[in-house]
């Protein structure tokens, strides 16, 4: 494989750099000193990124890194003024006396700025808007508490506004919209998938393909989302990267019951660190011992090098998993196991991203040019034996290639911030799939497509906090492409901003914006016989009306933080399935493979519903935060005018997650979960049972879009549980934890049932007696609700 080679080969490079090092540091004339240090938020004291460190009346001067450490070099002996500053905290300013071969070290704790109702983070790779009370964020410390089975995306369950069908599927629906609806950053760069296994045009999976040892912060945005992200209907998932140790190499080795994670961070020069992260799965010999129908594993990587030299800034980052599923006919009969050996495939799929980016910082904004590529590829087939298959086998190639430019600016003056951008980015899809059919006059499945589209936006953002208790934000957006080939101005987006402190404690916000997205890839890439694109003139940009309305409740000295958000969500120009004439949003499975389905831009949807989140600040190592979702996800059935629950309409979410960090080393987490019932369409057993509909469907069968989502799961309360135990020594730390997902609280969740077609000892599908072009079918149970154990050992060194 080429990650490992990778990584071991930028490993020796590193203890090679590193055993060379000194020569960074003998070359400083015996006239000049050092000064180091670290900034601190002092109510939290979490390091401060990118504040600015200025010796006064010099020219030296620096940004804090990722951990808040900074370092300026080449001081002549004799005593200065170190001025600390950060927007949205008070200045601060120390006495330091530099001395010849003296190394400094300071630390400082910025405050809080007492009138300050915002805080804008400038960050090279973008500005986020922070309004604190539009967007959830979670530090690294929260994060490795949480019970979660090291995946970030089961962390971020614990949201208010986000929901997830209950199972084992990353298919996080946030605010009443659909998984295709999110987006996901790592380091301010958009990544194309996120999960292992992702399911096509949905990016759900089982896994993240983040190790969340290597994750600084995760955000969340909802209500605001950054302007410089397009294609976002309901949610931005922002993941920042943990920066290299800029001291020793720093190495941690984390094992589990199903995978295991080197992590290497350190210097690579005196102005260059790295971040490097390789995981490999072992779940193929174990599911094969445990006779499991489907064998399945992954790995994923994960590297960032990045080299500062005063005001410039250069990373290049890149990430990548690889997957694969196969069949083991081997696992005992049983109608599940049938059920799963008939459906699935054998899987392969390898997904790399790089970007390079150059940020030119300076005190009055900054400068961000990245370029950046990605290249997934997806292979299946299934070979078919038995003799009452109507296919003999089917394959399938699917390949996306992009390349993306983006260029940003933002400049402040006299108290405004003024910011600008251009995006541009160009789209391969490739899919070829067939299927051998046994008696090929009756049925189709030969698609072949390869189509490119080239897309472009700009936007432009002002915002100003005035008289210490207002502030505002208006910006907007314009998207365009050769695929829809609409004029520009038919995808403006606008937004606006407003938020106004009451008192010290209180503080209200509202936010109004518009959002446009494409449709997913795989619906605008299918072509009928005649190599004809069936689906470019029905399709169009999807469109959301947002409107949010909050307000919060903090107290400085104590923090106790109460929120409280009203949002509605009204979409235009919302996929419709050709087949059914129903949003996609009802629809009871994901996009097709092998055959080219219709599609258009003409329903309705809305989403409306308030969040209520508490975050009270505990002593005595205790910790705590609660939210509470109530919201209702609708479309419009195009077929009778009638507003019907969409999939992914999770009435009452319900968090609470908890702890105590308690004396030598021990921890126990916890997360509560309950949510009601989603809606799901029950089967049409007649409609289903013919040998030709069971065939086309690849043995799913067709649902009863009569009764279109008129059932629902039962809700689903679990718990979530994590203990773990520390162990330091000289220069090792150990952490074994026990992590148990999905612990059922009040017995089991059941699905909508699995349907499967019932077969004689020999394997042989069992035709109805009666109705000689029918099969026989039967539903079994399909629960969603089993617990998932896990053993795990974390060793750093």
């Amino acid at each position: 494989m080429r990650a490992p080679l990778a990584l071991l080969l930028c490993y020796l490079l590193n203890f090679s750099l590193f055993a060379n090092s000194s020569t960074f540091f003998i070359t400083d004339s015996l006239s000049f000193g050092q000064l180091e240090g670290t900034v601190y938020d002092q109510a939290t004291k979490t390091p401060i990124s990118f504040a600015t460190v200025q010796l006064v009346n010099m020219v030296k001067g620096e940004f804090t890194d990722d951990n808040g450490h900074f370092s300026i070099n080449q001081i002549p002996s004799g005593r200065y003024t170190v001025e600390v500053s950060f927007l949205g905290y008070e200045l601060k300013r120390q006495q330091v006396t530099i001395q010849a071969n003296q190394p400094q070290y300071l630390a400082f704790y910025l405050e809080t700025a007492a009138v300050q109702l915002q805080m804008v983070e400038v960050r090279p790779d973008y500005v986020v808007t922070k309004l604190q009370q539009q967007e959830t964020k979670l530090s690294k410390d929260f994060i490795a508490n949480v019970p979660s089975g090291d995946d970030i995306m089961q962390v971020m369950e614990i949201v208010p506004g986000v929901s997830s069908p209950p199972g084992f599927n990353n298919d996080l629906n946030v605010r009443g919209g659909a998984s295709f609806e999110n987006k996901y950053l790592v380091d301010g760069l958009e990544i194309p998938i996120i999960n292992h296994f992702a399911s096509t045009g949905t990016n759900s999976g089982f896994r993240s393909i983040l190790h969340h040892k290597t994750i600084k912060n995760a955000t969340l945005h909802t209500s605001a989302l950054p302007i410089n992200i397009g294609n976002a209907t309901s949610s931005v998932f922002d993941f920042q990267l943990i920066g290299g140790n800029t001291n020793v190499v720093k190495k941690t080795f984390s094992a589990s019951t199903t995978d295991a994670t080197l992590l290497l961070e350190g210097p690579l020069a005196k102005n260059a660190d790295f971040v490097l992260s390789f995981r490999q799965a072992y779940l193929k010999p174990t599911l094969t011992l445990l006779r499991r129908p489907i064998l399945s594993n992954y790995n994923d990587w994960l590297y960032k090098f990045r080299w500062k030299k005063d005001k410039h800034i250069l990373t290049l980052l890149g990430l990548g998993s690889s997957d694969g599923i196969t069949e083991n006919f081997n696992a005992p009969s049983s109608p599940l196991n049938q059920y799963l050996l008939s459906r699935l495939n054998s899987e392969s799929s390898w997904h790399t991203f790089s970007a390079l980016k150059y940020q030119h910082l300076r005190q009055s904004g900054y400068t961000s040019l990245h370029v950046a590529g990605y290249f997934i590829r997806h292979q299946l087939s299934k070979e078919e034996s038995s003799p009452s298959a109507l296919f003999s086998s089917r394959k399938s190639d699917k390949q996306r290639r992009e390349f993306r430019i983006n260029l940003e600016n933002v400049q402040k003056w006299k108290g405004l911030d003024f910011r600008t951008g251009f995006q541009a980015s160009t789209f391969n899809y490739f899919l070829d799939s067939k299927i051998n059919w046994r008696n090929q006059d009756q049925l189709g499945g030969t698609v072949y497509s390869d189509v490119s589209i080239f897309s472009w936006n700009a936007f432009v953002q002002l915002q100003r906090l005035t008289d210490n208790r207002f502030f505002w934000s208006i910006g907007a957006r314009i998207d365009t492409d050769n695929y829809t080939k609409t004029a520009p101005f038919k995808q403006f987006s606008p937004r606006l901003s407003l938020a106004y402190r009451l008192n010290e404690q209180q503080s209200i916000h509202l936010n109004v914006a518009q959002y446009h997205q494409l449709p997913p890839a795989i619906a605008m890439v299918s072509r009928n016989d005649n190599q004809e694109l069936v689906n470019q003139k029905t399709l169009d940009y999807l469109s959301t009306k947002q409107l949010t309305l909050g307000w919060t409740f903090s107290k400085k000295d104590q923090p106790n933080l109460w929120k409280v958000e009203l949002f509605y969500k009204d979409y235009d120009n919302y996929l419709t399935d050709g087949t059914t004439q129903l949003p996609f949003s009802a629809r009871g499975h994901g996009f097709a493979t092998f055959f080219s389905e219709h599609f258009a831009s003409d329903s309705e949807a809305r989403a409306r519903g308030l969040e209520i989140t508490w975050h009270p600040k505990w002593s005595g190592g205790y910790y705590s935060y609660a939210s509470y979702t109530l919201g209702k996800s609708e479309f419009k059935n195009n077929l009778n005018g009638l507003w019907q629950p969409t999939n992914f309409d999770a009435r009452h979410i319900l968090n609470v997650t908890g702890g105590k960090r308690m004396k030598h080393g021990w921890h126990i987490g916890l997360v509560a979960r309950l949510q009601s019932g989603v809606p799901y369409t029950p089967w049409d057993i007649d409609q289903s049972s013919e040998i030709v509909v069971w065939a086309n469907t690849l043995n799913v069968g067709v649902l009863d879009y009569k009764k279109v989502n008129t059932n629902r799961t039962a809700t689903s309360a679990t718990l979530d549980l994590k203990i773990d135990k520390a162990f330091t020594l000289k220069r090792v730390t150990i952490k074994t934890y026990l992590d148990i997902l999905n612990l059922p609280i009040s017995g089991s969740t059941l699905g909508r049932p699995l349907l499967t077609n019932q077969v004689d000892e020999l394997g042989v599908s069992i035709m109805d007696a009666n109705h000689p072009e029918q099969l026989l079918l039967q539903q079994i149970d399909n629960n969603l609700s089993s617990m998932i154990p896990s053993l795990g050992l974390n060793v750093v060194f």
